[in-house]
């Protein structure tokens, strides 16, 4: 098999080469990028080509592509991030390559397409419209009515979304922002749940549901983001599970997929919100990992890759868990308290991340994903766990030193 892999993520953080090296009987082309050459060896195998970009230029990154195929036609093509999912269905379309084309991906990626496509199945999503100016725009909030939230129709991690109360705030975003392809949707005051988890055929294999505890938009209040997983005696969790199963398989039947919901969820009542046929941000990898024992992605790549399930889709950890994204501020970083997972004062941590350094420059979150650490733990209970992450969150930025 000839296999092609777009990985601008480092391979420490899911080792996706590991089943590489446990296929040598296939030729790959990797494309990577120059700051994450170290996570592979220096020496490799005549089989395996590393295609090693300073930036991550699609044009050229095509371009090498058909001259891969020319001298080995490609089986398969593989990307694991959100920004690749439709260049790797464009670039599948054109060599006739199998696996997820274009009209699917653009279902996961263009929030419009995806709404229409969610609401003509018959499910439940807020009043929305797709506006390309300013004249657009306002007739659409007449119409939704305020409050109102409006973001980029094909954005991700919270990126330029923002919550319109009134017309003042509308000013504002209208001065600040280029108003083409957004999209406008009634803000609905109900907790988030992001539903992780990995689909094969139209059947949800792996499941993981968890609740945001603080709205993924207060980023831009220097609120720090995080999730707790539902517990799987309760009732929200299978209302949960029985919606995944009823909506995702409209989607894609034909790929094994990882995917990535989100969700207003309140009474037995739910919103759609979104969808991603990828794995999710923040530390959500490595909750996986903790709750199945084994990482989704690598999965997700041996299956495509023709071995057969490596997993057994049960739990392994009934311990519930969740992460919190510690909050960046503007400044320089004098002194971080803890750099490793040793020196955090708590018991029930099973991960930790540093994404900033002492001596770095520090700025405000741009995405709900932006921090300056991540932390993990897990307990005995959604509250339990909710009750550390706070006081885990809480004694992190009060002990960081800023300049």
């Amino acid at each position: 098999m000839n296999v092609v892999i777009l990985a601008p993520i480092g391979n420490r953080y899911i080792d996706y080469f590991t089943v590489v090296k446990d296929h040598p009987d296939h030729h790959y082309c990797l494309f990577i990028l120059e700051k994450h050459r170290d996570n592979y060896p220096e020496s490799l195998p005549d089989n395996i080509e590393l295609i090693v970009l300073k930036d991550w230029v699609r044009t050229y990154i095509a371009y090498e592509i058909g001259l891969f195929h020319q001298r080995y036609p490609i089986d398969l093509l593989f990307a694991y991030t959100e920004e690749e999912i439709l260049f790797a269905a464009e670039m599948r379309e054109r060599y006739q390559i199998k696996g997820q084309k274009t009209e699917n991906a653009l279902r996961f990626r263009h929030k419009n397409r995806m709404m229409d496509f969610v609401q003509q199945n018959g499910f439940d999503v807020p009043s929305f419209d797709l506006v390309h100016s300013v004249e657009e725009l306002k007739e659409a909030i007449e119409r939704i009515t305020y409050p109102v939230i409006v973001k980029p129709g094909d954005g991700m991690g919270s990126q330029r979304t923002y919550r319109l109360n009134h017309a003042s705030d509308l000013q504002q975003y209208i001065r600040e922002n280029n108003i083409q392809n957004i999209l406008v949707s009634r803000f609905i005051d109900w907790p988030v749940y992001h539903l992780d988890g990995l689909m094969k055929q139209g059947e949800i294999l792996a499941f993981s549901p968890s609740r945001y505890f603080h709205n993924t938009l207060d980023y831009q209040h220097n609120q720090s983001i995080g999730s707790i997983q539902v517990e799987e005696n309760s009732p929200a969790y299978h209302h949960l599970l029985d919606y995944s199963q009823s909506l995702l398989p409209l989607f894609n039947q034909e790929e094994t997929l990882i995917f990535h919901l989100e969700v207003f969820f309140k009474k037995g009542k739910i919103y759609f919100l979104e969808v991603a046929c990828r794995m999710g941000g923040g530390r959500i990898e490595r909750e996986l990992y903790q709750t199945y024992g084994v990482h989704f992605i690598q999965e997700l790549l041996a299956q495509e890759l023709g071995e057969k399930q490596r997993m057994s889709y049960r739990k392994i950890n009934p311990l519930t868990k969740g992460f919190v994204l510690v909050a960046p501020k503007e400044g320089l970083i004098r002194q971080l308290p803890a750099q490793s997972i040793e020196k955090l004062p708590f018991e029930n941590v099973y991960d930790f991340y540093l994404f900033r350094k002492e001596g770095s420059q520090s700025k405000k979150a741009a995405s709900s994903i932006d921090a300056i650490a991540s932390i993990s733990v897990e307990g005995q209970s959604f509250e339990k766990v909710l009750k550390e992450l706070k006081e885990i969150d809480r004694w992190y930025r009060e002990k960081m030193i800023y300049e």
